[in-house]
């Protein structure tokens, strides 16, 4: 049991912290404090894994085009609550279709949401459900402001072999901005 010349029990603690300290993440380094929804960095770690897992994925891209407008007009603030109550349902749009997803905020008024085993009649479905939800939104209605939003969706592999070309997509659709 004790092997005085041997430091077995040092070494078992070492590997313990060790693997205790990889596997625990900090949830708040990947959740968007303001939507309550995963981050940019959770986004991208996850379609990276995603393709290196060669993992077949739809992937829809919401943008807000004129969110900047939005927050000039409105405030950081009340743009955020207005955007928070009208996008934040789009998980029951995808409950509702039976497909698995996941939610990201990406940064100025950018959504997007990951759709695992969906066959594309559903994709299409989704995206012209949230395009619905957004145009028919009654909190938007009553306040009298419109949201333009662009609904982009990616098939993984068939649209974006790998990660970077994924992110070429992204990064010509966050430019699109009024």
């Amino acid at each position: 049991y004790v092997y005085p010349t041997m430091l077995v029990e040092m070494f078992a603690t070492t590997l313990a912290i060790l693997v205790l300290i990889i596997t625990v993440q900090r949830p708040d380094e990947n959740i968007n404090a303001n939507f309550g929804v995963r981050n940019y960095q959770a986004f991208w770690s996850d379609l990276r894994r995603t393709f290196y897992n060669e993992k077949p994925v739809h992937v829809l891209y919401i943008h807000i085009i004129n969110y900047n407008s939005l927050n000039s007009t409105l405030g950081e603030t009340s743009t955020r609550e207005l955007v928070k109550k009208s996008i934040l349902p789009m998980n029951s749009i995808c409950k509702k279709y039976h497909a698995k997803s996941d939610l990201y905020y990406l940064n100025h008024g950018c959504f997007a949401i990951v759709l695992d085993a969906c066959k594309p009649v559903e994709t299409d479905a989704i995206a012209k459900d949230i395009d619905a939800m957004i145009t028919h939104d009654e909190h938007i209605r009553k306040s009298g402001l419109t949201l333009n939003v662009q609904i982009c969706i990616l098939r993984c592999p068939e649209d974006a072999k790998d990660y970077t070309s994924a992110s070429v997509i992204y990064n010509v659709l966050k430019n699109q901005t009024e």
